[in-house]
């Protein structure tokens, strides 16, 4: 009996041993992180020179990050043809321009942790959940590296007199910037402006506005461009 015993505790203090060193060698995910596998659906822009691709966020995970990505297509020409397609002397409007982009499902961990990797992508003229027409698969469109990154998650509620500054982020073109609203909670609004010669600093009152109060809230630049702008996503 005591031989029996002793091969007992051996054997428990084996398989722990066993159990620990494997549990060890699993890979594991960045501290916090949960999967975020699933459909996510972005929308094209240009600042005049590169491509970018912005997440549609939503309030709910797996969507909750605002995140902007350059971005490397191999039907760049035909992108940026249709995205500044204009009439007249009048800028492009990004209603009659929009295109839509919807990816093969993939974890939006990839993008929130800064990877570059590709991917096939459908594109889409005009919002893909919103009438617009299926245009062209493109295989392994590359996400290249991120420009804006921002949680959405665990937002606090804000008076509408609140002033809010909009995030700016510089581009290759000289003294032209995208400025981007960091969404509040609801209600609120996505919205991404290109801008040339703007103040140092564009803050605008959190309440959600109509898209002339968004052009006199950049009246002060040498010009500026509405590049997207949602709010229905973003309602109470």
């Amino acid at each position: 009996m005591k031989h029996l015993a002793s091969f007992s505790v051996a054997l428990i203090l084996w398989l722990f041993l066993s159990s620990t060193s494997f549990s060890s060698n699993e890979p594991h995910k960045h501290h916090g992180e949960h999967d975020r596998v699933g459909s996510h659906g972005m929308v094209l822009f240009t600042d005049g020179a590169e491509l970018y691709a912005s997440h549609l966020p939503l309030y709910a995970t797996p969507h909750d990050y605002q995140l902007v990505y350059l971005v490397d297509s191999a039907n760049e020409t035909d992108l940026l043809k249709r995205l500044t397609l204009s009439q007249g002397d009048a800028p492009p409007d990004y209603q009659q321009n929009i295109v839509t982009l919807l990816p093969d499902q993939f974890d939006l961990n990839q993008l929130i942790n800064g990877e570059s990797f590709e991917i096939d992508v459908q594109f889409f003229r005009g919002h893909f959940e919103r009438n617009g027409e299926r245009w062209f698969k493109e295989e392994n469109l590359r996400f290249v590296r991120p420009v804006y990154r921002r949680s959405l998650s665990n937002l606090s509620q804000i008076d509408d007199s609140t002033t809010i500054v909009w995030d700016r982020i510089h581009t290759p073109l000289n003294q032209t910037q995208l400025y981007i609203f960091p969404i509040q909670a609801a209600p609120s609004f996505d919205a991404i402006v290109l801008g040339t010669s703007c103040p140092d600093t564009i803050k605008y009152l959190s309440d959600v506005p109509e898209i002339q109060q968004l052009e006199q809230t950049f009246s002060l630049c040498e010009s500026s461009q509405l590049l997207y702008f949602e709010t229905q996503d973003f309602v109470k």
